[in-house]
């Protein structure tokens, strides 16, 4: 059930919301945390029942280890139980084919096919539990009930590509429900938030997804303008699909009065490598800074042993995103970018904000390239082209632009949307903002009706890209 489907939008999510607030007329924490529970669990049942016993698994699993980690005299022995069977399982999931091809590679043998099927969500929950077991290792106080913790692991609008969370911030929400009045201004905020994600998403994201598409199909037929057209879709199809998604997850989260954390905060404005970490994906940020870096040692030691620190970092969060050498180039390359960043930093050379901006902007673009790139050899050759400039290459810009209506329109909405989004308000500031009235009531009416006719005019709903990873 995806959150772009008339079933979620239309049947699945009105249904929950009606039901949580009959719920909570009861006063009782404790029935709105199953019902909501359960609710989430049928959200992710309806991708593959067959892995609601795999995440039951992990949850319980989970839950067991965080009491002992907190109350045992053994604590170290059972967080690293929850360390192997959290990381096992995400290992046997998500890596077991490409180790297996790289291992028989090595001795010029081809891998058999294991046709293991990645169950959709399971980075996201794997870290959102290990936090779990790290916090409760330092603090030693989960005074919460199953329930409790069924909810904070499943609760659907977060469950399958994040935001990743922490029981500390979500946990004293879910048991503050019933004694909080309906905020309608919460409300408002949630139905703009899905409105601006489904515009996000449906109407920007899923249209660069066609020239993406078509530019990395054939990257030998690309010019040079092609080629960059094919690079800076994907960076803004890869921004409004992620944003997208997360703009419905919190205002999914926000019609139940619950608030996730924002995850972007126009990222493209960025002046430097460690900015845009602060402003893309954040809370995978606060997550590889607070669970990976810190623990690897953090800033101390002196310069060489921080930079060594932020570049395994980075390394390991590419490994994350995906099973190919080409997202651990990606991770490498904003490793080696954070690393000469920190070291210009000890430096009294400062770059005019205006080249930083493009210098910044054009290194994200370059290492998108590696990261949607199948492989080396179609990323290194898309590069190549984005390099090939001639004097009959600036002719063909007229070309391109006045080739197709339908290019020139949408790359004028994108262009005016990403002006908005980035240099005015981003959807969390207008959300903060907005206020109910007749003008929002239409609007809504305008986005969701229009929605539902493209929906109803396609076969499928498009999957978002996270879901890969």
């Amino acid at each position: 059930m995806l959150f772009n489907s008339i079933q979620y939008l239309f049947v699945f999510l009105p249904i929950v919301v009606f039901g949580f607030y009959i719920v909570r007329l009861f006063g009782s924490s404790k029935l709105i945390n199953i019902f909501m529970a359960l609710a989430s669990l049928v959200f992710y049942g309806s991708w593959a029942p067959k892995y609601l016993s795999l995440i039951g698994f992990s949850i319980c699993a989970n839950f067991i280890l965080g009491r002992l980690v907190a109350t045992s005299n053994k604590r170290r022995f059972y967080l690293m139980v929850g360390f192997v069977t959290n990381l096992g399982l995400l290992a046997y999931f998500k890596y077991s084919q490409f180790v297996l091809d790289n291992v028989m590679h090595i001795f010029g043998a081809s891998a058999p096919a294991l046709n293991i099927i990645l169950p959709i969500g399971i980075s996201f929950y794997t870290f959102q539990q290990i936090s779990f077991l790290v916090d409760a290792y330092r603090d030693r106080e989960m005074n919460y009930s199953f329930t409790d913790y069924m909810l904070f692991v499943t609760f659907f609008p977060q469950l399958i590509a994040g935001p990743i969370v922490y029981h500390r911030e979500m946990m004293p929400q879910f048991k503050e429900l019933p004694k909080r009045k309906i905020n309608w201004s919460g409300i408002h905020a949630g139905l703009f938030l899905i409105a601006i994600g489904l515009i996000k998403k449906i109407i920007i994201a899923d249209k660069l997804g066609l020239w993406v598409g078509d530019g990395y199909d054939d990257v030998a037929a690309l010019s040079v303008w092609g080629a960059w057209k094919t690079s800076l879709a994907y960076t803004f199809q890869l921004y409004y699909d992620f944003s997208g998604y997360m703009d419905i997850a919190l205002g999914s989260a926000r019609l139940f009065d619950i608030k996730l954390p924002w995850n972007f905060n126009s990222p493209y404005l960025s002046l430097n490598i460690q900015e845009f970490w602060q402003r893309w994906h954040i809370t995978l940020g606060r997550f590889l800074r607070n669970y990976v870096y810190f623990p690897l040692g953090g800033n101390r030691g002196g310069l060489i042993p921080t930079c060594v620190n932020l570049f395994l970092t980075f390394l390991i969060g590419g490994i994350w995103h995906g099973a190919g050498w080409t997202f651990v180039a990606w991770g490498a390359m904003h490793g080696a970018g954070m690393v000469v960043h920190r070291w210009v930093q000890h430096r009294t050379f400062h770059l005019p904000k205006p080249v930083a901006w493009l210098f910044t902007f054009l290194f994200v673009n370059t290492a998108w390239v590696y990261f949607r790139a199948p492989d080396f050899g179609t990323a290194n050759a898309l590069l190549l082209r984005m390099t090939q400039f001639s004097t009959e290459s600036w002719g063909a810009v007229s070309s391109l632009l006045s080739g197709s209506i339908d290019f020139s329109g949408y790359l004028l909405v994108i262009i005016l949307f990403t002006l908005q989004d980035h240099f005015f308000r981003n959807s969390h500031e207008w959300a903060n903002k907005c206020r109910p009235s007749p003008v929002y009531g239409a609007f809504y009416t305008a986005v969701f009706g229009t929605v539902a006719l493209i929906l109803m005019s396609a076969n499928l709903p498009s999957e978002f890209l996270y879901f890969q990873f």
